[in-house]
Formats: structure tokens, sequence, C-alpha cells
């Protein structure tokens, strides 16, 4: 299955593709808008398809519903009420960079789009930096030597059997995601889901030797410590310039 390209008036967004590439069934858009002037956007795209188990998900980035394709049909699976976070039609229409509209959405950063395991979904809300940005604060990556924007991300989780979606209130800058008070680690936030209800998150060797101090570890209520002991043996034999660190994690 694959996406096309929103320019508000196509009639369809996903094709079914068979194993020569021909489009064999074509399932309608949604999302409707006039454009002041053409122009192409990120927003206009989907997101990569969520697999869970052997389930296939389809979502695009400003339309707040999941999709599930199956028997050959997209059929409405789940809605994510995100509330101040919903996109914006009205910037789709209006592309201007001092819009002072949000550029919220579903919008994935390395390797998160949307996280499905049989129970939850995970997901990251980005809300660009607005241009001009007179209070931003750029972010220096040492890997790339380049800045970035201060680009606000917030996390939730959707309840699957529930149908309800939550929105964490970790806005604090190390602890965005799910805090993590069993070894005093960074926060967790799943990237991956491997099976068997485990799921993996990826840490900076970098972020850790910086984040993790004892001032950082006196502010939480660390629940295991024989755990955290062992996080402090990891920190001492890590360098900065390390590979990631992978982090599993079991869901109750």
């Amino acid at each position: 299955v694959g996406s096309v390209f929103n320019n508000g008036k196509n009639k369809n967004k996903y094709c079914l593709f068979n194993e020569n590439g021909e489009i064999i069934k074509s399932f309608p858009n949604y999302v409707f808008f006039n454009r002041d002037r053409p122009r192409a956007s990120d927003y206009d795209k989907a997101l990569d398809p969520v697999r869970v188990e052997n389930k296939l998900y389809l979502k695009d980035y400003v339309n707040d519903t999941l999709y599930i394709l199956e028997d050959s049909q997209m059929k409405p699976a789940y809605i994510f009420d995100t509330g101040k976070y919903s996109y914006p039609i009205e910037y789709l229409e209006n592309f201007n960079l001092n819009n002072p509209i949000p550029r919220n959405s579903f919008i994935f950063g390395i390797g998160l789009g949307i996280v499905g395991t049989p129970e939850f979904f995970f997901y990251k809300i980005v809300v660009p930096d607005v241009f001009p940005r007179p209070k931003a604060k750029p972010r220096y990556n040492e890997l790339t030597k380049t800045f970035r924007p201060d680009d606000k991300e917030v996390y939730g989780i959707y309840y699957i059997k529930q149908k309800i979606n939550v929105l964490l209130d970790t806005d604090e800058e190390l602890r965005k995601g799910f805090v993590n008070d069993l070894n005093g680690g960074l926060s967790f936030v799943p990237k991956y889901y491997a099976g068997d209800n485990i799921v993996v998150d990826v840490w900076d060797a970098g972020e850790m030797k910086e984040a993790l101090t004892e001032e950082y570890f006196s502010s939480l209520t660390i629940k295991d410590r024989q755990a955290h002991q062992k996080l402090k043996e990891v920190l001492k034999n890590i360098k900065e310039d390390d590979n990631p660190v992978v982090v599993v994690a079991k869901l109750k």
C-alpha cells in the first residue's frame, strides 16, 4: 500500500498495489481544502503504515483517524482526540511562515511514527517552532554540527481496548515521555515494538552522560535500586561518542 500527496482536491489518498507494482485498488481522501497557491508540503503526506502483528494501519498527518487495511478494504479503526494539537485546515490552505497558527500534526521523528502493540499505540506530536523565531532556543547537534529549532514534543498513548487517548503532561526537558522511576534513567519513549509485549527505546550516550547526574537522580523516586546501580555502572563505562544505548522494556 502507498499514499499520494494531497493537494486539497485529490479523490484518493492511498493505493493498493500487486506484486507487479500495478494499482489494483484506490482508497478515498477525506481531507479537502482550497490552497491559495500551488505548493507541496510535508503535511500533505501520510505516515508510514503501522503493523501490529497481522494488522496494518494507515494514517495521514492531518487526519485524526487511524484506518485499518483488511480484506482489501480501508476502514476507520480509532480516532485520536488531540484537542488543541489538532491540525488546523486553514494552515493547509494559506502557506505563510509568519502564520501564527501552530503547525501541529502527528509527525514522526527517527524511529517513531506510531508504535503499535496489541494493547497500545504510542506516538509523538511535534509542534514545530513558528517562523520567525525571536524566542527560539536552537539546539546544537554535535553529530551534524548544525543547529535545529527548539520544537515542542508532546507524547501520547492510546489505550486500544478502552479507546482512550492520553497526552502526557511531561513538559520538562529531561522528562519528556514516560518518566523513568524504575532505574532513574532517561525518560522512556517506545520507538519499536519487538513482539511479546516488548518495546524498545534508544538513548544517546552523550545525552546520558550529560543528563544523568546525582542531582537528576535525587529528583526521582527510584523504585528498583538494583537496576539503578546497574545503570550507574553503565554510565561509568560509556563515552559521549559511543554508539547509542538500546533500552528494552516489557509492558505489564
